[in-house]
C-alpha cells in the first residue's frame, strides 16, 4: 500500500435534455426536436438512423386448454390453463436477416406480470426450431429466406383472461441490409423544402435549440403502409440515443395504372385479374413441398398463356432458386441448378436486353407522362434482369464447382 495521499479531483458536469424522449415519432411531416443545455455550453451533433423494419401480425389460430391436473393445479383447486397463439410471417430477402419478436402488450415485466409463462418459439417451414424467447428481454434470431411460424404460450388460472388475448398482436423487427438516414434540419421550412441540413453547432448555457427531423427519402425493401421504420436519434457528443419511429406512408396513387384501366376493355381487365389471381395462388404453392406437382401444373398452364409475364417467371425462378440439403447427391444438385438457370434464362429472354440497353443509353424527361410510364416499366425490367443474372451466376458457379473438368454441363449456356 502507498499509504495516505492527497488527491485533487476536478469534476465537470454536463447536461443535455431532449424534449422528444422517450421516443420521437415521424409521420408524413417533419417532427420537432427541442434540445436544452441548462448547465454549460455544449457542442451538438445530431443524426438519425433507421435500421429496422417493424411489421405487425395477428394470430392465424388461437386455442386455450387446461394443463395437467396433477402438475398445474394451484391452491384452492385453481386449474392453470394455457393459451397457444400461432403467427406466420415471411422473410423475403435473399440474405440472412436478424429478426426480433415481441408481444408488446405483455412485455417489460416478468415477475410483476399478471400472466404466467409468456414464452415464444420460432420455427421454419420444415418445423426446425430457430429461436426462443420470453416476455422480459429482446431476443434475436438470424433466419434465411423463407416462411416462418411463431408459437406464443401464455398461462393463467383464469380462462376468461386468456380468451381476451386470442387476438393478441405481435411485432417482428427485420434488420435492414442498408440503414436509412432521417435528415435533421435547423428550420421547419428547410425540412419541408429539403434545404440545408443541420451539421452541428454550439448550444450556449441555458439555450434551447429546436431542430426538425424529417422522414427518410429512401424506401426500405418490403415496407408496406402501416409498417414502422425503427432506429435511433443520436446526440454524438453525449452518446445519448433517442428511440426513433417512422410510419411507412401510403404508396402514391398510380395515375398511369388508373388511366390504363380506363382504356382497357372489361374483357381484358377480367383476363388480367384472373392471371394475377393465379400468380398469387402460385406464390402460395411455391414453398409447400407437398404441393410441388400442383405448382408445376399451374406454372405450365400460366407460362403457355403468358410466356413473358415477369411476375409469373419470377415466381418460377424463386421456386427453383433454393440451396441444396446437406449431403445432397450430385445428380439431384445438378437438376436443381439447371432448373434455376433455365428459369433465369426465361426472364432474361422476356426482358429484351437490347431494348433495355437502348433505353438507359439516353436521358428521358420523366415529367412527360408517356415517358414516365416507359421509364417505370423499364425500371421493373431492369430489376428483374439483375435478379435473374444473379441467380444464373450463382447456380452456374455451383454447377462448375461440381464439375471436375471445370466445364459447363450440357444444357447450360
Amino acid at each position: 500500500s502507498l499509504g495516505e495521499c492527497t488527491v485533487d479531483v476536478e469534476v465537470t458536469f454536463h447536461s443535455i435534455s431532449a424534449a422528444a424522449t422517450p421516443s420521437l415519432h415521424l409521420h408524413a411531416a417533419p417532427a420537432p426536436l427541442a434540445i436544452h443545455t441548462p448547465l454549460r455550453p455544449e457542442q451538438l451533433t445530431v443524426s438519425g438512423k433507421l435500421n429496422k423494419l417493424r411489421k405487425f401480425y395477428r394470430p392465424t389460430s388461437a386455442s386455450v386448454k387446461a394443463l395437467s391436473a396433477e402438475r398445474d393445479l394451484l391452491p384452492l383447486g385453481r386449474q392453470v390453463s394455457e393459451l397457444e397463439l400461432t403467427y406466420s410471417f415471411e422473410q423475403a430477402e435473399k440474405d440472412n436477416v436478424k429478426v426480433t419478436l415481441r408481444a408488446r402488450s405483455l412485455y417489460d415485466v416478468l415477475y410483476d406480470s399478471p400472466f404466467e409463462s409468456q414464452l415464444w418459439m420460432l420455427f421454419d417451414a420444415n418445423k426446425q426450431l430457430m429461436g426462443v424467447g420470453d416476455a422480459l428481454h429482446e431476443y434475436d434470431a438470424t433466419v434465411p429466406k423463407g416462411k416462418y411460424t411463431v408459437k406464443l404460450f401464455v398461462r393463467h388460472d383464469a380462462r376468461a383472461l386468456l380468451d381476451k388475448l386470442k387476438a393478441l398482436e405481435v411485432t417482428v423487427d427485420f434488420s435492414l441490409a442498408k440503414e436509412l438516414t432521417a435528415p435533421v434540419y435547423t428550420t421547419l421550412g428547410a425540412a419541408i423544402t429539403g434545404g440545408a441540413k443541420y451539421t452541428g453547432g454550439l448550444s450556449l448555457k441555458g439555450a434551447r435549440t429546436v431542430l426538425h427531423v424529417a422522414p427518410p427519402s429512401d424506401k426500405a425493401a418490403g415496407a408496406k403502409y402501416g409498417d414502422f421504420l425503427v432506429g435511433t436519434l443520436q446526440l454524438h457528443e453525449h452518446k445519448q440515443e433517442i428511440p426513433l419511429l417512422c410510419r411507412v406512408p401510403q404508396a402514391e396513387a398510380d395515375e398511369d395504372e388508373a388511366k390504363d384501366k380506363e382504356e382497357k376493355t372489361d374483357e381484358a381487365l377480367m383476363g388480367e385479374a384472373v392471371r394475377d389471381a393465379k400468380v398469387k395462388r402460385l406464390k402460395e404453392l411455391r414453398d409447400d413441398a407437398k404441393k410441388a406437382d400442383a405448382f408445376a401444373l399451374l406454372a405450365a398452364e400460366l407460362v403457355k398463356e403468358h410466356p413473358e409475364h415477369l411476375p409469373l417467371l419470377n415466381e418460377i425462378m424463386l421456386k427453383h432458386d433454393v440451396d441444396g440439403d446437406k449431403g445432397e447427391e450430385a445428380p439431384k444438385a445438378g437438376e436443381r441448378c439447371r432448373k434455376a438457370v433455365a428459369a433465369a434464362d426465361a426472364i432474361i429472354s422476356a426482358v429484351k436486353v437490347p431494348a433495355l440497353a437502348s433505353h438507359y443509353g439516353v436521358k428521358h424527361d420523366t415529367a412527360d407522362p408517356a415517358q414516365k410510364k416507359v421509364c417505370k416499366e423499364m425500371d421493373k425490367n431492369r430489376d428483374a434482369l439483375v435478379d435473374a443474372l444473379l441467380v444464373k451466376g450463382a447456380r452456374t458457379a455451383e454447377l462448375l464447382e461440381a464439375a471436375p473438368s471445370g466445364s459447363l454441363p450440357a444444357g447450360v449456356d
